[in-house]
């Protein structure tokens, strides 16, 4: 659906172009709010665009958002810990 279109977009975006480019395509996934998948997806993406760009407070705001959409005790507990370097050590 419209979220796959995006997804999509932003991929390519990121892969053949420049990544920053990728950014409002994947903050057009995060937008419809509809899949899971593909919102973490954009996350994740966002989170390695933003760090390469020192936009540490959208890292931390991505990975917060990652946070909340993990399945598994085991990742909350690694992206916590993400977070938690991020404020750290470049917002602290």
């Amino acid at each position: 659906a419209q979220s796959s279109l995006w997804r999509r977009i932003g991929d390519v975006t990121f892969e053949r172009l420049d990544p920053a480019s990728a950014i409002p395509a994947y903050q057009s996934v995060l937008e419809l709010k509809i899949g899971r998948e593909e919102q973490v997806h954009a996350l994740r993406r966002l989170v390695d665009i933003y760090a390469g760009l020192e936009r540490w407070a959208d890292v931390e705001d991505a990975l917060r958002r990652l946070t909340a959409l993990a399945e598994r005790d085991s990742d909350r507990a690694e992206l916590i810990t993400s977070t938690a370097e991020v404020v750290c050590r470049q917002l602290g």
